[in-house]
């Protein structure tokens, strides 16, 4: 993938908060993780490219902040110390940014870059250009490292680690500057691109400034093995924090996962754990879709009316109704976000699946027949359900 590829990734992954009243604690410690990271992701750019290209977002995350710790943070005292915390980060960074040593510091590093690349001579301390930059913006990476080992420190241990897991999960979208995930192309590189990123001249006070260069190239693709396991590890223990039995993540995702499909799981995970569970809320007749069921839905194409238990899509713009017992079991495979269900597990669930009063086991020939009549009322609309490794939604000829 290249920078323009990732930069348009980022623009259709990266977090749009809309904050609402019924936001948990975890889901408001999710975003915070994921904000925090966007911060130090634009920050750094910003510091080395002596530009905050968007200042409107820098300004709405500051207020987003204080929204979401106020919600994450159920101790009064716990929430005026984070926003204390809030207000020095931006205090220290708007005064940093726009203070003349940051002119001064930039201009230093950019001659010792250039002069680096045009004889040939080590960068200080004898590391690479990425590890350079990383040096060079330490001053606003600090900032970030305050912060968050803030909130690590005042945050109940759930919230702590939803908050850990949006901050890494960002990371999708905002990877970290370091040598695991960018380099520089040669400098006899034949792109044009590559010349037109290093080569801008600019003039200031009598001085000849070309400014620093930023990463043209990944490294490989991103996310790493490093990351993944970092994923699994905090995902495990938020799921036996929350008292959940949890299947490690590794084993859901195979070589070509996407940053969405690991994104959309992970916020999954973190939103499910104070809603319904997968099974949803008995106590209200059944089977209901939760917020993983929505997003399943919705990447399926389908639309799901629970009062009139219908469903239609693009290919059958017509609500098909369906019977109580298919439609539970239809929001059944949604909840399971297209993840195959061995057909003991459905057959040991199914009492619950269909009717809290239902105590009456079935027989697996029985589920078969219920899913195979499933199966026929989809056709048309461009979802189906296989049998691989267990039962799941696919669209149509997958």
């Amino acid at each position: 993938m290249s920078l323009r590829e990732l930069e348009q990734d980022r623009q259709s992954l990266r977090l749009e908060l809309v904050p609402t009243a019924d936001m948990t604690p975890f889901q408001a410690a999710w975003c915070v993780g994921r904000i925090l990271n966007e911060t130090r992701f634009r920050f750094q750019f910003a510091w080395i490219q002596f530009d905050d290209r968007e200042s409107v977002r820098t300004q709405r995350a500051w207020a987003d902040l204080s929204i979401l710790c106020t919600t994450a943070l159920r101790d009064v005292a716990s929430r005026n110390s984070m926003l204390e915390q809030l207000d020095r980060m931006r205090s220290d960074w708007e005064s940093s940014f726009q203070s003349e040593w940051h002119s001064e510091e930039i201009e230093t590093a950019s001659k010792l870059y250039w002069r680096s690349l045009e004889h040939d001579e080590p960068l200080p301390g004898d590391v690479g250009p990425i590890r350079y930059l990383a040096e060079v913006c330490r001053t606003v990476s600090d900032l970030n490292v305050e912060t968050v080992g803030r909130i690590v420190e005042l945050l109940p241990e759930g919230e702590r680690l939803a908050f850990e897991i949006g901050m890494l999960a960002d990371q999708l979208v905002h990877p970290p500057l370091n040598t695991r995930v960018y380099r520089f192309t040669p400098r006899d590189c034949d792109g044009v691109e590559w010349q037109g990123q290093f080569e801008q001249v600019r003039e200031g006070d009598g001085c000849h400034f070309r400014g620093l260069p930023t990463p043209n190239a990944l490294v490989e693709a991103w996310p790493d093995a490093e990351w993944l396991r970092q994923a699994d590890h905090l995902y495990v223990r938020f799921r036996s924090t929350t008292e959940r039995e949890a299947m490690p993540l590794l084993s859901r995702w195979n070589d070509d996962v996407t940053r969405s499909r690991i994104l959309d799981d992970l916020e999954a995970f973190v939103y499910d754990a104070e809603c319904d569970s997968d099974l949803s809320d008995q106590s209200q007749g059944g089977m209901h879709l939760t917020r993983r069921g929505t997003r399943a839905a919705r990447r399926f194409g389908l639309t799901i009316n629970e009062p009139t238990r219908s469903v239609h899509s693009q290919s059958q713009v017509t609500p098909r109704r369906l019977t109580p017992r298919h439609f539970r079991l239809l929001l059944y495979f949604l909840n399971s976000n297209g993840n195959p269900i061995p057909t003991e597990v459905i057959v040991e669930e199914y009492p619950n699946l269909i009717s809290p009063r239902r105590t009456a086991p079935i027989s697996a020939d029985s589920l078969r027949t219920q899913i195979s009549q499933l199966k026929q009322v989809l056709q048309g609309t461009g979802v189906t359900i296989e049998s691989n490794r267990g039962y799941h939604l696919c669209r149509t000829g997958c």
